[in-house]
Parts: C-alpha cells; sequence; structure tokens
C-alpha cells in the first residue's frame, strides 16, 4: 500500500472516531417531564417534576421580565421571596455532568394576594407612593394616556398631598402628619374593608391588606375625584373606572 493510501486510512480512522466522540459529547440529557406546581402561598410557591440528573436549574419569570434562578438536586424545589399576586412563568432543564437538556416550560401561577391582618394595622405608615390599580376608559388610547399623564404628573401632585405619616391607634383614631396639615381622623375595619372618616382627601370605605410589612389601600378613583371636585373631569375625558392603590411601608 503506497504512504499516500496508508496517510487516507489513517485520516480515515481518525475522522471516524472523532464523529463517534462527538456524537457521545453531544447526546441528549433527557428533558425533565410531569411539571406540576403546588403550594402556592403568597410569597413561596413549590415546583416539581420528574427526571434523571445530577441537578437542575430552574427560572421563574415575572410580568416585567425579570427573572430569578434557582437551582436543584432533586426533583423539586421551593421558590421562596416572591411578590404577592403575582403571576410567573417558569421552566427547567436537566444538568448531567457538563451536559444539559433542553427547557421545558411548566404551567404559570399566580402567587396568593395578602390576606388581611387586622391586628398589624396599630402603628405608625409612612406614605410610599400612590398609582393606577386599574383604569377602564371607552377606549385603550384613553387608558394609556391616563396611566402615563397620572404616573409623571397627577401622581407627584397626590404625593404632595399624602406624603407623611399615619398613625393608626387602637381606639380607631387616625392621628395624620401630611402634606395637607395634621390633624386625627377615625377609622374602623371590618374584614377587608377599611373606612376613615373625617380626613377629607381621603375619607370613604375601601378594601385593604397588608404583606411585608407594608399596607395597601384600594381607593375608588370617582370617590377620590369627587372629594377634589374632579369627578367630572374624568367623566369627560371617558373613564368607566379608576382605582388607585395607596402604599404605606411599616415604620
Amino acid at each position: 500500500m503506497s504512504k499516500k493510501n496508508v496517510l487516507k486510512s489513517l485520516l480515515a480512522m481518525v475522522m471516524v472516531g472523532f464523529v463517534l466522540l462527538f456524537s457521545a459529547c453531544k447526546k441528549d440529557v433527557p428533558t425533565p417531564t410531569n411539571l406540576s406546581v403546588t403550594s402556592i402561598t403568597e410569597t413561596s410557591v413549590k415546583l416539581s417534576w420528574t427526571g434523571s440528573a445530577d441537578s437542575y436549574e430552574i427560572q421563574l419569570t415575572n410580568p416585567q421580565g425579570m427573572n430569578i434562578a434557582i437551582t436543584s438536586t432533586s426533583n423539586s424545589r421551593s421558590a421562596t421571596n416572591l411578590t404577592e399576586n403575582t403571576a410567573y412563568k417558569w421552566k427547567v432543564r436537566a444538568k448531567k455532568g457538563d451536559k444539559y437538556s433542553e427547557w421545558t416550560a411548566g404551567s404559570s401561577f399566580t402567587t396568593i394576594q395578602g390576606t388581611p391582618k387586622i391586628s398589624g394595622i396599630v402603628g405608625v405608615w409612612k406614605y410610599e407612593k400612590i398609582e393606577i390599580k386599574e383604569v377602564k376608559c371607552d377606549n385603550l388610547t384613553t387608558e394609556l394616556a391616563i396611566k402615563m399623564g397620572f404616573q409623571q404628573m397627577a401622581g407627584e401632585s397626590f404625593d404632595g398631598y399624602l406624603g407623611g405619616t399615619y398613625e393608626f391607634v387602637k381606639d380607631g383614631k387616625l392621628i395624620y402628619r401630611t402634606g395637607i396639615g395634621d390633624g386625627e381622623a377615625n377609622y374602623t375595619v371590618d374584614g377587608s374593608k377599611l373606612t376613615i372618616t373625617d380626613f377629607d382627601f381621603i375619607s370613604g370605605t375601601f378594601d385593604f391588606f397588608i404583606s411585608d410589612k407594608k399596607m395597601y389601600w384600594d381607593v375608588d378613583g370617582f370617590e377620590m375625584a369627587n372629594q377634589i371636585g374632579m369627578s367630572d373631569l374624568l367623566i369627560g375625558m371617558g373613564v368607566i373606572k379608576i382605582t388607585l392603590r395607596i402604599t404605606l411601608a411599616e415604620q
């Protein structure tokens, strides 16, 4: 056999060996199956799947597109420190040695909204922000314009009025020190309803809950606008419903 043919044979053997080795390296790791979601709470969830691997990588994504990455060496993992009343998407992939499976997605889930903690309302709270929780108009363009305008302009004005501290006393007194002045109002709690009277700017009854050392008030925007003579303006803009969320932080 000529040297040229010997060289060709050796080269062919090397190539065959390389292809076999490359194929072995590229062998797929089985993708996890039977993905499930259980034990959903305000801030946590248990994620489970079926598979056989050294470890697993899990990725959760919130509505804003922010990712949370966690790992597990078993076929389940609890994800904690989540945001209450928030929808999450999640996916998982297996790892064996230095090889990974393809990602596979599980069913999306929504964490539970915080339940009212009535006894926790007593104390001093500091105003944090006001935002639009929900707005419905006669057309989508108006909805978007109101959302943007509120956060850029109206929100700052409300901050000036509401900024300050709110002390809920056991006897039903609310002592406030805010941008509209200092004074006292009255409050009552009935389940998830908070009623404030004698405080003109935010008097009324609205839904509230406490979660993670923050108190949330969901205020009827028309009721608030009526107290400052602006409800007709909202109607003229085509607003059908508007709910504002006031957030206070525990001192």
